[in-house]
C-alpha cells in the first residue's frame, strides 16, 4: 500500500521539482515566435508582408494626434479663415497657463534655452552663436534685433509661425517646442521689447527737418540797371510772356518793392536782327509792355515804369548766329531816375 503511494507521488514531484534546472531569460514557451524575434527592416526597404511593399505604415486618413489643437490661431498663430496672422497671444494659451505671469516665467526659460543663443538675453541679436560666427570669419550671419520696428510690429502670430517653421539660418522649432511654449516664448520676446530702456517710455523724436535751401535771386540792382541773370521768356513771336517766367516776375515785383528809392525804369525790349526791323521794333515793344502789365499785376506801381521797344538795335551778340541772336532776343531794366542803390 505505501509502495503505491510512493509510486503516486513520485510523477507530483517530479512535476514540482523535475523541470527546475538553469535559468534562462527567455519563456519556455513560444506562442507566436514573431513577437519575440521580428523581422529587421532597413529604412526605405520594402516588405513582402504588404500589398504596397511599405514598411513603414502611414497613418490612417484623418488621424490626428490626441493631443494636436485644431484651432489654428492657437496651433499656427493664424486666424481661422487663414487671412492673416492673429495679433496678439490668443486668451487660451494665456488662461492654459494659469496667467500671463506664469507664461511669461515659462517664456523666460525657454527662450533662454532655444533663442538667448543667437539672439542674447536681451533680444539684440548678438548671441553668442553669432560672436563665434565672427570669430570663425562668418560676419555675415546676423541674427535679427527684436527691438527693430519691424519686429516690433510684427504680428505675434508670425513671430509664433517662425518659430515654428522656421526662417533663413534659423530651423523649425516645432518639433521641439510644444505650442504652449511657443507662446510662453511670444510673450517674453514682447516683455523684453517693453523693457528695453532705450525704448520703453521714450517718445522717439522728430526726425531733423533739413533747413530748405536758400534761395537763388536772379534779380540785383545794380547803379543805373536792374540786373537779370534769366530771360524772360515769350511764345516765339508773340508778345505773350512763357508760364515758366513767372517766379522771375515775382522776384522782379519784390524788387521794385523793396527799393522805393528807385522812382522811373525803362523797360526795354530788344528782338534779333532776323526778319523785318519795323515788325521786330513793334514786337519788341509789345514784349516791353507786356512785362509792365505783369509787373502791375504783381503791385508794383504803373507810375515807375515805361516801356519802349528797340527791335533790332543794340545788339550784344553776333546776329550771324543762332546762339546771338537768342541773345539778343531780351528785356533789359534802365533806371531812369538813379539814386543810391539798396542792396
Amino acid at each position: 500500500m505505501k509502495a503505491a503511494r510512493y509510486a503516486l507521488l513520485a510523477p507530483v514531484v517530479f512535476a514540482v521539482f523535475g523541470c527546475r534546472g538553469q535559468t534562462s531569460r527567455e519563456s519556455p514557451i513560444f506562442g507566436i515566435r514573431n513577437m519575440y524575434d521580428q523581422e529587421r527592416y532597413d529604412i526605405q526597404s520594402e516588405s513582402d508582408f504588404f500589398e504596397d511593399k511599405r514598411t513603414m505604415r502611414p497613418l490612417p486618413e484623418g488621424v490626428v494626434s490626441h493631443d494636436q489643437e485644431v484651432d489654428t490661431r492657437i496651433s499656427e498663430g493664424r486666424l481661422t479663415d487663414q487671412s492673416g496672422y492673429v495679433l496678439t497671444v490668443p486668451p487660451e494659451a494665456i488662461e492654459k497657463a494659469s496667467g500671463m505671469t506664469a507664461l511669461l516665467k515659462r517664456g523666460q526659460e525657454r527662450y533662454g534655452i532655444y533663442c538667448a543663443p543667437c539672439h542674447d538675453n536681451t533680444g539684440n541679436g548678438n548671441g553668442i552663436i553669432k560672436q563665434r560666427a565672427i570669430a570663425a570669419g562668418a560676419a555675415a550671419f546676423q541674427p535679427p534685433n527684436f527691438h527693430d520696428d519691424k519686429y516690433r510690429h510684427m504680428p505675434d502670430g508670425q513671430l509664433f509661425a517662425t518659430i515654428s517653421n522656421g526662417r533663413g539660418n534659423m530651423p523649425p522649432y516645432s518639433q521641439a517646442i510644444p505650442v504652449q511654449d511657443r507662446w510662453a516664448i511670444v510673450s517674453y520676446v514682447r516683455a523684453l521689447q517693453l523693457a528695453n530702456p532705450t525704448l520703453a517710455g521714450v517718445v522717439k523724436p522728430e526726425p531733423k527737418k533739413e533747413a530748405p535751401p536758400a534761395p537763388v535771386h536772379h534779380v540785383e540792382v545794380k547803379a543805373d540797371h536792374i540786373v537779370i541773370d534769366q530771360k524772360i521768356q515769350f511764345t516765339a513771336g508773340k508778345n505773350t510772356i512763357a508760364e515758366e517766367s513767372n517766379a522771375l516776375l515775382d522776384e522782379l515785383a519784390a524788387t521794385f518793392k523793396a527799393n522805393p528809392q528807385i522812382k522811373k525804369v525803362e523797360i526795354q525790349g530788344y528782338t534779333s536782327a532776323e526778319g523785318d526791323k519795323a515788325k521786330n521794333v513793334t514786337l519788341s515793344t509789345d514784349r516791353a509792355k507786356a512785362v509792365v502789365s505783369a509787373l502791375v499785376q504783381r503791385g508794383v506801381s504803373k507810375d515807375i515804369l515805361v516801356a519802349k521797344g528797340y527791335g533790332p538795335d543794340k545788339p550784344i551778340a553776333d546776329n550771324g548766329t543762332d546762339e546771338g541772336k537768342e541773345k539778343n532776343r531780351r528785356v533789359e531794366f534802365l533806371i531812369l531816375e538813379p539814386a543810391a542803390p539798396k542792396h
